[in-house]
């Protein structure tokens, strides 16, 4: 078997520059995404003209610059000490989240996969996946029994991933200017 031209490993302090990095760098949408992130803010004006299905944004809580504080642990992927991609996970739900199941606030036994990034470099080298892999690993050995997360409905390949890797769409909302996309996997 070849050996995959990265690794994955667990975050460590000396890291934090390299993240922030590589959160300020990665844009959410290819350019050929423009057509269907068009479509999706029109859809959520839409939806937040009649007031039907729409909620206001809430900017998210889980600052990056602080991980210690919002994630239970964080992983890195690493060619030649270059940071090309991460991902997090959450044990509790963020605050400016607003899933489709009510329920999951109110369970202790949900994780949630938060800020997979990769760049634009790495892609279509298996990274996305084994990030994912582990946090489902992680979220299995901790006792999860659900992990979820989301993403908007223009991130084709970020859709395919997850769904590739076994987790489901569950539900869409209309939040502020996007429309999210809710995937659950059971562990």
């Amino acid at each position: 078997m070849t050996p995959l031209p990265f690794t994955i490993r667990r975050c460590e302090p000396a890291d934090q520059s390299a993240i922030e990095a590589l959160e300020a760098s990665v844009q959410p949408y290819r350019p050929e995404d423009q057509p269907e992130v068009d479509a999706m803010h029109a859809r959520a004006a839409l939806a937040r003209a009649s007031g039907e299905g729409w909620i206001p944004h809430q900017p998210e809580s889980d600052d990056i610059r602080d991980m210690a504080r919002w994630y239970a642990a964080f992983w890195v992927a690493v060619i030649d000490a270059t940071v090309v991609g991460m991902v997090g996970v959450r044990r509790e739900f963020m605050l400016g989240s607003t899933p489709p199941r009510d329920d999951w606030h109110k369970r202790d036994d949900i994780a949630e996969l938060r800020r997979l990034r990769v760049a634009p470099e790495a892609r279509r080298m298996g990274v996305g996946a084994a990030l994912t892999r582990a946090v489902i690993d992680w979220a299995r050995n901790d006792g999860c029994r659900v992990l979820h997360l989301h993403t908007t409905s223009p991130q084709a390949p970020a859709r395919a991933l997850y769904e590739r890797l076994g987790f489901t769409d569950v539900g869409h909302t209309l939040t502020g200017e996007w429309e999210y996309v809710w995937y659950a996997m059971d562990l």
